[in-house]
């Protein structure tokens, strides 16, 4: 059996883990350069922020909503998700990294992955989707 995990709006995610302060708040993250928006928590998107777009466009609009902006911190984000990566290894036979927040698993004992997924389900910053073979 596989899974494969998919870290939601993991930057923004991850400026929460780090910033507890945040957690309740909208947030975005923006590129290198603070160019464009590339990460937005799911109560940013509520408020309709579009993503990919360059700041200067909607910067009325997050101001609007008080939306917290963070410029992006690749070096927390990695180590964030080797974090992620070793607990998730710790349920799993095998894992394929495909990007800093996407995981694919594959498990030869079921119980392994019936646990994962109990774990990820009661976390509302990760989605986990069973591929059958």
């Amino acid at each position: 059996m596989y899974a494969l995990v998919d870290a939601v709006a993991f930057y923004a995610s991850a400026e929460k883990v780090f910033n507890p302060a945040l957690r309740t708040k909208p947030v975005v993250v923006l590129t290198n350069n603070d160019g464009c928006i590339c990460a937005i928590c799911p109560i940013a998107r509520r408020l309709n922020i579009p993503k990919f777009q360059p700041y200067f466009k909607v910067k009325h609009l997050l101001a609007k909503h008080n939306v917290v902006i963070c410029s992006s911190n690749y070096e927390l984000y990695a180590d964030l998700s080797d974090k992620m990566m070793n607990i998730i290894s710790r349920f799993c036979d095998n894992q394929f990294v495909y990007s800093i927040d996407l995981w694919l698993l594959v498990f030869f004992v079921k119980h392994l992955y019936i646990k994962l997924s109990h774990k990820i389900n009661n976390n509302k910053h990760l989605s986990l989707y069973f591929l059958l073979t």
